[in-house]
């Protein structure tokens, strides 16, 4: 991958829709458009190779043209590894229960371009291709699959330039995590058994909850008479007591379904009939 050198073009009468024409010396390339500065200011990024070349270049407003002006661009030979990833991150954050996740950066700044991206799930890097690469941009965000393997996972993310620098050392990294178990739930109250009979019009209902990784977030109830409400949670996501309050009850039969759902959007119901 070529570096850049940018190229400032100073004069009058510039416009936001003034396109340069570069020359050099053997083809002339199609229009190109610069960073508008102002009317007497335009800046371009140019690739440079490592030998010295000369180019002209024109400002070209519509059909006007300027006169034509030499320079010369070469660029340093890139001997430095890019810096690590900036900025990373996963998505979905920060449970999944689908092993499919997605990583995205800010690349950092490199004279000859940031290249490949490099990764590694589980272990340290010990080499700077200790691992898979992938092309950029194409693989901007990243696509990783995990392993049916639950619990957290450490990404180790590195970056190659355009002249094949790479450092492993040079690496940031992420937390995957994925939960891909329901968790449970039960009622204890009024009574453990699946059906109660009651003359009152309403009902309260409480019970336990647990969750193996993710912890429960939330426990919800819908009668399938007319209502809908959230419990409330005591004592630890990962195992737990929930609480309805009175819940409204109609003459003849009801079915209450409560439903909890963790942290990683998995989700289990126990039914009530009264």
């Amino acid at each position: 991958m070529p570096q850049t050198q940018r190229i400032t073009i100073l004069g009058s009468g510039f416009t936001e829709s003034s396109k340069l024409a570069f020359n050099d010396g053997t083809i002339s390339y199609p229009l190109k458009t610069p960073v508008f500065i102002s009317p007497f200011e335009l800046k371009y990024d140019i690739a440079v190779g490592t030998t010295p070349a000369q180019w002209i270049v024109k400002v070209v407003n519509v059909t006007a043209e300027s006169g034509s002006y030499p320079f010369y661009v070469v660029a340093n030979d890139d001997t430095t590894s890019p810096g690590a990833p900036i900025a990373l991150t996963a998505l979905p954050s920060p449970w999944a229960n689908n092993n499919q996740f997605a990583l995205n950066w800010t690349n950092p700044n490199d004279p000859s371009g940031i290249a490949k991206v490099w990764w590694k799930c589980g272990a340290v890097p010990t080499s700077a291709s200790d691992s898979v690469s992938y092309r950029l941009p194409a693989y901007k965000p990243l696509p990783v699959s995990l392993a049916i393997f639950e619990g957290a996972q450490t990404i180790y993310v590195w970056l190659e330039d355009g002249s094949a620098n790479k450092d492993h050392n040079n690496r940031a990294s992420v937390t995957l995590r994925l939960d891909v178990k329901r968790p449970t739930i039960s009622i204890t109250t009024p009574t453990a058994n699946l059906s109660y009979s009651t003359s009152a019009n309403s009902v309260s209902l409480s019970g336990v909850h647990a969750d193996n990784l993710s912890g429960v977030t939330s426990v919800t109830w819908i009668n399938n008479r007319g209502g809908a409400g959230t419990a409330s949670l005591t004592g630890n996501p990962l195992s737990g007591t929930w609480s309805t309050g009175p819940v409204a009850i109609s003459s003849g039969d009801n079915t209450v379904t409560v439903t909890a759902t963790d942290a990683a959007g998995n989700k289990a119901s126990s039914v009530f009939f009264c």
